[in-house]
Formats: structure tokens, C-alpha cells, sequence
């Protein structure tokens, strides 16, 4: 099957084969763009969903926040963590329950905990130098490659020919799309970005993460993950389905005026940040094994 940018494009017009972002998280996103929004009416929306509730709950009370106390209300959660925090535990949640059971080919697992990785690390990277883009590191981290899992999952057949192109000629995978399709998954987790509403700044940033010099708007918060997958892949937290560890971009270092000790630093507290993290990776688990009973079932 010949997947071409003209074939690309039809396919997302037509939307037949691209999830749906949930209605919560839709309607979460929305809350959170209104200045006059309170933490009692986001709490009351997350509390029409008892899964998701427990789930907020059970990552605000996980050691990778470090509350002395137990927390028990939702609203109280989004009044210490913020909404945008709260924006992340949800996004995250529903989009594994969005491709539940849609991966094809592709190591759903290995994909997610390279996700989370990254995630992680472009947190750690915005923190440490202080960036204007803190807030949204997360969530751009966790979405940058989201775009790899709409391939596997709508053109199963040449997505796997690029996977095997980038380990036969061991290059990275983005390298292998380009030479098999003149697009790479920055380019479709773009649209998939769009197609959900997400912000200039979240979708510029997945779509230029390999070259955020080009990004017009969020190129601070690209180039953050940029950096972040980097580091993500040279401590080998899970796969992105290549075996490459690319080169920091030297205007990308220039632009956030990035040092050898800053770098460093992130490093360390990206460690910190996945043993304490471990409630993230149980909800990667735990979307997995809800797939295999189902398969079991049926």
C-alpha cells in the first residue's frame, strides 16, 4: 500500500480512521481556556467520571507529588496541583483509553513508556531552566511522537515497512517515513493536534520537535522537547520503534542558552521524576491489561 501525502490528507478529512478526542477532555480543555473558571467546577466535571476520579486521585496522592497528607477530594486536588496538571493526569488517561485496542504493528507499551519518558524529561528540562513554557512541558512531552500511533493504527501496512526500513538501515524512524512517504508522524500528530483542538503552542510543538527552529509559534516549548526525547532515548526509557539517540541541535542549545551542568541537572531530576513516577507507568500497564481481557473475552 503506497501511503502518499495526497492519501494522508483524505484520510483525515474524511476522520474515519482518526480517534476521537473524549468529550471530558474536550470539555476539560474548554474550561481551562475560560479566565473565570473555578477549581470547583472543573472538580465537578472530573466527578461525573468515577474511573477518572479515582485516577486524579490516585496520582496526586502518588509519591511523584510527595504529599504529606492523603488527598481525598477532587476539587482540593485541582486547588494544589493547578489546572494544568489536572489537564495532564486526564489528557493522558483518555487518550490511552482512545487508542485502547487501535495499535496494529506498533509496541504499545514500549511507545507509551518512551512517552512518558519524554514527558518526564521535558518537565524536568522546563524547570530546570526556568522556561515560560513550564506548564504545558508535560503534555508536550507525553503527545510529541502521538503521531506514530496513527500510523500503525490507520496504515498498519507501510508503517511497518518504515519500522523495518529504520532497523535495517538503522536510522531514525522519522528518517525512514520521509524516504518511504515525504512526510514524517511530527507532520500527522499535527493534524491529529488540530483535528483535537489543542493550542498553537502544543501542536507547533509536536509538529517541529525534530527541528524546533522552524516552529512560528512555541519554539521555546519544541525545542524543550526536543531536547526532552533526547534524553528520553540516552537513558533508553522505552521505544519510539528506532534504536537512534540523535544529536541535541546546536540552535536549539544556542536558543536556550543550554549548558553541559543544566542538562545534568535535568538528567538527575528526570530520574527522581520516574522512580517517584511509577503511578504513570501502572496506568500504561494497566490500559494494556484492560486490551488483553477484552481479547481474552472475546
Amino acid at each position: 500500500m503506497n501511503l502518499t501525502p495526497e492519501r494522508l490528507e483524505k484520510a483525515v478529512t474524511s476522520a474515519a480512521d482518526l480517534p476521537t478526542l473524549p468529550q471530558m477532555a474536550k470539555s476539560l480543555n474548554q474550561l481551562i481556556r475560560t479566565p473565570q473558571t473555578s477549581a470547583s467546577q472543573i472538580g465537578t466535571l472530573i466527578s461525573e467520571d468515577q474511573a477518572l476520579t479515582a485516577q486524579v486521585l490516585r496520582v496526586v496522592n502518588s509519591a511523584y507529588y510527595g504529599f504529606p497528607r492523603q488527598i481525598n477530594n477532587v476539587t482540593h486536588s485541582i486547588v494544589i496541583l493547578g489546572f494544568n496538571k489536572v489537564r495532564d493526569i486526564v489528557l493522558m488517561s483518555s487518550i490511552l483509553d482512545c487508542f485502547r485496542g487501535r495499535t496494529g504493528n506498533f509496541d504499545f507499551i514500549e511507545f507509551w513508556k518512551h512517552s512518558m519518558g519524554t514527558a518526564i524529561a521535558s518537565d524536568a528540562l522546563a524547570n530546570t531552566l526556568r522556561a515560560s513554557c513550564v506548564e504545558d512541558a508535560f503534555v508536550a512531552g507525553l503527545l510529541h511522537d502521538i503521531g506514530k500511533l496513527v500510523l500503525a493504527t490507520s496504515f498498519p501496512e507501510p508503517f511497518g515497512e518504515a519500522l523495518a526500513l529504520a532497523q535495517e538501515k538503522n536510522l531514525l524512524l522519522r528518517d525512514a517515513e520521509m524516504e518511504l512517504f515525504g512526510f514524517d508522524h511530527a507532520h500527522v500528530g499535527n493534524i491529529l493536534a488540530l483535528r483535537w483542538g489543542f493550542t498553537d503552542h502544543l501542536c507547533e510543538a509536536i509538529h517541529h520537535h525534530h527541528n524546533p527552529t522552524i516552529a512560528r509559534r512555541g519554539q521555546e516549548l519544541a525545542s524543550i522537547v526536543h531536547v526532552g526525547d533526547i534524553l528520553a532515548r540516552s537513558i533508553m526509557i522505552g521505544s519510539g520503534g528506532d534504536n537512534r539517540i540523535p544529536l541535541i541541535d546546536e540552535m536549539v542549545r544556542t536558543n536556550l542558552d543550554l549548558t553541559r551542568e543544566e542538562i545534568d541537572l535535568a538528567l538527575h531530576k528526570t530520574f527522581q521524576g520516574l522512580v517517584r513516577g511509577s503511578v504513570f507507568f501502572d496506568l500504561i500497564r494497566s490500559a494494556a491489561g484492560k486490551e488483553e481481557e477484552e481479547e481474552a473475552v472475546e
